[in-house]
């Protein structure tokens, strides 16, 4: 009897050790889960923070994003726009081009009807030059003519005296003598009014070769401002040239940047919806944060009941003594 009654308690000893060993092995493992479990808690919660802060920012960066978005839409608008533009422009400046051309020929006609009108001119005006020499030499002979009529009416004043001295036998001389003196006196009268005629045309000669001066050297101004204006004309042309040139310079650049604008919308619009698929993923993340940070605040309420619960034990076991 007493050998089982020893056996026993040998076995309830062993028992009541393994259960403090078991109690302290519990408490230690609940203090160390419970440190862990705060550990954690702590990291969740630091982790939940750092998603929601990233969260917030895929949010604005959406945001951003989808202005960016709209902002390359009225760019790539404004490029078609201005593209059209400088096409329009470019139109224009050929029909400059073919207007400035035809206003250069007719600019270029009429220079070379000035200078033919110029040359003609001045072959009248040396036709005139011609005739007033002429004129001159013409007045020279009658001036001559008017001398001879003046001697011939002195010749026959002679005549008569020398006839009325020869009485009856001169009257016959004395009538050829008066015919002779009339004729001498119709000459000089009539030579009086051609040279009367002759000095009008003189003048009227003198004034049309002034007046063809004054064309002349019109024709020539003229001639010099057409020059002038063919030279502005080639000017323009170049500037119009030059100017097409960029204007397909321009229009070539726009279309690369209108090209360049679609392809950074669509990279954008796939980086939008990335964030946004970013955006719902850290919303979900978030929420599996908060669920985990719930779930460790539960784990470590359950160490801290096992902790106050093996501590409980192994005061209650420590009141055997084995």
């Amino acid at each position: 009897m007493v050998e089982h009654t020893n056996i026993a308690i040998g076995s309830f000893r062993g028992s009541i050790s393994k259960a403090k060993d078991t109690a302290d092995m519990v408490k230690n493992n609940s203090d160390a889960i419970k440190d862990k479990t705060e550990t954690a808690l702590s990291a969740t919660s630091q982790v939940a923070k750092a998603i929601e802060h990233v969260a917030t920012d895929v949010t604005n960066q959406a945001d951003l994003l989808g202005e960016i978005v709209k902002n390359v839409g009225i760019m790539s608008e404004g490029g078609v726009e201005m593209s059209d533009s400088v096409n329009n422009i470019s139109e224009y400046v050929d029909e400059l081009n073919v207007s400035s051309n035809e206003m250069k020929e007719k600019v270029e006609l009429m220079s070379a009807g000035s200078h033919g009108m110029t040359s003609q001119i001045s072959g009248i005006a040396t036709k005139i030059n011609n005739t007033n020499d002429a004129i001159k030499h013409m007045t020279e002979i009658l001036n001559v003519i008017e001398e001879i009529a003046s001697q011939t009416d002195l010749l026959s004043l002679n005549a008569s005296i020398e006839a009325a001295r020869a009485g009856e036998a001169g009257h016959g001389f004395a009538v050829v003598a008066g015919n002779i003196k009339t004729l001498a006196e119709n000459t000089s009268s009539e030579l009086s009014n051609i040279k009367e005629i002759i000095d009008s045309l003189t003048k009227s000669f003198e004034e049309c070769k002034n007046d063809i001066e004054d064309v002349v050297d019109s024709n020539k101004e003229n001639a010099a401002y057409t020059h002038q204006v063919i030279e502005q004309f080639d000017k323009v042309f170049s500037g119009i040239s030059f100017t097409n040139e960029k204007l397909v310079d321009v229009n070539r650049i726009t279309k690369n940047m209108a090209d360049t604008v679609q392809d950074i919308s669509v990279k954008v619009t796939n980086i939008e919806k990335g964030t946004e698929s970013t955006a719902a993923s850290t919303e979900e993340v978030t929420a599996s944060s908060q669920e985990l940070e719930a779930l460790m605040t539960g784990v470590a309420q359950s160490c801290d009941e096992m902790e106050q619960q093996a501590e409980a034990l192994v005061n209650d076991m420590s009141r055997f003594v084995v």
